[in-house]
């Protein structure tokens, strides 16, 4: 509390290279929470250069991800300082960089060592994107088990992603568990998650079938602008007899056209 304190008794006095780094990084967050970023890279570079390493992150942060002041090699340079440094935060940003070949060339070793070592410090954004890394299957083969094992540990260390965890789920045939993880992700207000549980009552998987609540999770989606529910709908009015209604499907083909979908040829023979 006193930081903060400080914090605001400071914000419009002079600081310097003698400002505690604990107020200069207070400072920056509480520009950056506003949108002057010029000013929280002002903070966080004095914070950084005497050897802070969360304000080492956070200008790397800025430099990998906002409009305006992204700038590759600053990206990279100040991850790796901070990385070195310890933060967890920056080695993760670090792998991303190592990924993604931000300020460096790709390197998937690279990738793999520092993303692992934030996810040793316990950094659940660290598991999520490793498990990402192991599902894409592009820097290491495809390896569903690891991907599950790393959105799992991500849940464990209090930051669940429940999307992909019913997704890799369904993907291993563990079908209950895949639904328990899309209610949970429709119940936190996702577009996808409703659509995932429409999907798995109307074809009645991992649930026993039931078209009446597929209709209404697809409409569920629609109304959080997910418009692939309009081939879902279309299908069951086309294609299950008793829901047939050619006036209800042809609204909604009409609508996944003007979504700019794809329609399958079933719905429109």
């Amino acid at each position: 509390m006193l930081d903060y304190a400080l914090a605001a008794s400071t914000d419009n006095a002079s600081v310097d290279e003698y400002t505690a780094v604990h107020t200069l990084y207070n400072l920056s967050m509480a520009a950056y929470d506003s949108g002057d970023y010029e000013k929280s890279i002002y903070y966080d570079t004095i914070a950084a250069k005497k050897g802070y390493a969360p304000s080492m992150n956070n200008l790397a942060h800025i430099y990998y991800s906002v409009e305006g002041h992204i700038d590759e090699d600053l990206a990279f340079y100040w991850y790796e300082k901070g990385a070195a440094a310890g933060d967890s935060y920056a080695m993760n940003g670090l792998g991303a960089c190592y990924k993604y070949g931000i300020g460096t060339m790709p390197h998937a070793e690279k990738a793999l060592h520092w993303l692992g070592k934030a996810a040793d410090y316990g950094l659940a954004l660290a598991h999520k994107n490793l498990g990402a890394i192991y599902y894409e299957g592009q820097l290491v083969p495809q390896d569903i088990d690891k991907a599950l094992w790393h959105y799992q540990q991500g849940e464990i260390l209090g930051e669940p992603d429940h999307s992909w965890l019913g997704y890799l789920h369904d993907l291993k045939g563990n079908h209950e568990m895949a639904v328990h993880y899309y209610q949970l992700d429709y119940e936190n207000g996702s577009d996808v998650g409703a659509y995932n549980l429409g999907i798995c009552y109307s074809q009645g998987i991992g649930v026993s079938k039931d078209l009446s609540s597929a209709i209404t999770y697809f409409h569920a989606a629609l109304e959080r602008a997910y418009p692939h529910a309009h081939l879902e709908l279309a299908r069951i009015y086309v294609s299950e007899e008793d829901f047939a209604d050619e006036s209800l499907a042809k609204h909604h083909i009409s609508e996944a056209e003007k979504a700019g979908l794809e329609i399958p040829q079933e719905l429109l023979s």
